[in-house]
C-alpha cells in the first residue's frame, strides 16, 4: 500500500517538474468570464472559418460587431450564462477573497529623499538625450551609470552632500506631515 502511494506521489511530482499542462476542465480559471467573452468563445472558431485570411484584430472587431447586434433575448441568454460563470468562479476562488484594491497614495505625503546617483541622473540625463536622440532610454541610461562610476571624487562628494540635504528635508517634512496625521 504504502508502495502504491509513493508511486503515486512521485508520479504526480514528476508531472509538476516536466510542465506537462492540466486538460483544460481541470486548469484553474484565472479570471471570470463576461457575457461578451463567453460568446467570443463560442463564436470565435466559426468567424476565423468564415474569414481565414484576417489577423485576429479584425475577427475580434467581427465579433464585437455581432454581438452589439443580439437581441434582448440573446443577450439575456449570454448575460444569464455569464453570471452563472461568476458565481462557480467566486466558488472556486472563494478562499482567495475579493482582489484588494490599490489604496490610492496621499498627495500631502513628501517625496522621498533621493540619492547622489539619482540627483546626478536627473542632472545628465537631459545632456545624453539631447546629445544622442537616436539612443533608448535604457542604453541612455547605461551610459549614465558609467558616466557616474568614473566622475571625480570632488564631484561625487557634492552629490553626496546634496543627497543628505535632501534626506534632512525629508526627515524634516515626514515628521511635519505624521504630526498633521496626529492632528
Amino acid at each position: 500500500e504504502d508502495d502504491d502511494d509513493d508511486n503515486e506521489e512521485k508520479q504526480q511530482e514528476n508531472e509538476k517538474t516536466t510542465g506537462k499542462k492540466k486538460p483544460a476542465d481541470e486548469q484553474k480559471q484565472t479570471i471570470e468570464m463576461s457575457a461578451f467573452f463567453m460568446y467570443c468563445n463560442e463564436h470565435c472558431s466559426r468567424v476565423k472559418q468564415e474569414n481565414p485570411e484576417e489577423e485576429f484584430s479584425h475577427i475580434a472587431k467581427i465579433l464585437k460587431a455581432s454581438f452589439k447586434k443580439l437581441s434582448q433575448k440573446e443577450l439575456k441568454k449570454w448575460m444569464k450564462l455569464a453570471e452563472e460563470d461568476r458565481a462557480q468562479y467566486m466558488a472556486k476562488n472563494s478562499k482567495k477573497g475579493p482582489r484588494k484594491k490599490r489604496q490610492k497614495k496621499d498627495p500631502n505625503h513628501p517625496k522621498r529623499s533621493r540619492s547622489a546617483y539619482n540627483i546626478f541622473s536627473t542632472q545628465y540625463f537631459p545632456r545624453l538625450r539631447e546629445e544622442f536622440p537616436e539612443k533608448s532610454f535604457g542604453e541612455l541610461s547605461k551610459m549614465v551609470s558609467a558616466r557616474y562610476r568614473v566622475i571625480p571624487n570632488e564631484e561625487k562628494e557634492k552629490l553626496e552632500n546634496e543627497s543628505k540635504a535632501d534626506k534632512e528635508r525629508y526627515h524634516n517634512e515626514m515628521q511635519a506631515y505624521q504630526e498633521q496625521l496626529l492632528d
